[in-house]
C-alpha cells in the first residue's frame, strides 16, 4: 500500500491492511507506553525493529508494535488479552514488510526530527537550572519558598 501526500497530510498514523481491511497504525503515548513496557525501552524496540533478518524475537517486536498501533481501536470492553489476539489473527507473514513500513512511518510521526538536528529542551532544562522541579523557586528550611528573582 502506497502513502500518498495527502494520507499524510489528511490521516493520523500510517495506513496498513490487515485481512483485507484497511486500519491505521497509530503510536499515540498509550501505544509508546506498552511497547516501552514490554521492551524496557522505545530505543531497543527501534533497534529490534531495525535488525536485518529473522534474528532477535522479530516476529514477536512486530506483532507487539502492531497490537500497540491498534490499541486505538481496542472497544472499551475488550480484554486487553482477546484484543492481543484478535490482533495476531490479523497478522500475514506474507505481509511482515507493509507491517515494518508502518509501524515506521508511525514512529516517524510520533516522533518528529528536531529541525537543528539536536534532541529538544524541555524548559528549565539548562545547565544553570537550579534544580527540583526547575520552578525558579528554592525550599527554605522553614517551608517557606524564594523565587531565584528575589
Amino acid at each position: 500500500m502506497e502513502v500518498t501526500d495527502a494520507d499524510r497530510l489528511f490521516a493520523r498514523g500510517a495506513p496498513v491492511t490487515l485481512r483485507g481491511q484497511p486500519y491505521r497504525v497509530i503510536l499515540d503515548f498509550e501505544a509508546l507506553e506498552l511497547i516501552e513496557k514490554e521492551f524496557a525501552s522505545l530505543d531497543v524496540f527501534v533497534d529490534k525493529l531495525r535488525s536485518e533478518g529473522w534474528k532477535g524475537e522479530r516476529l514477536k517486536t512486530i506483532r507487539i508494535g502492531m497490537t500497540a498501533g491498534l490499541l486505538h481501536t481496542k472497544p472499551a470492553s475488550q480484554t486487553f488479552e482477546d484484543f492481543t489476539a484478535e490482533v495476531r489473527k490479523l497478522l500475514e507473514p506474507r505481509e511482515l514488510a507493509s507491517y515494518l513500513e508502518a509501524l515506521t512511518l508511525a514512529i516517524a510521526e510520533a516522533f518528529p526530527v528536531p529541525t537543528n538536528g539536536a534532541a529538544p529542551k524541555v524548559q528549565g532544562s539548562l545547565s544553570n537550572s537550579p534544580g527540583n522541579g526547575s520552578t525558579g523557586s528554592q525550599f527554605i528550611s522553614d517551608g517557606a519558598t524564594k523565587s531565584s528573582n528575589e
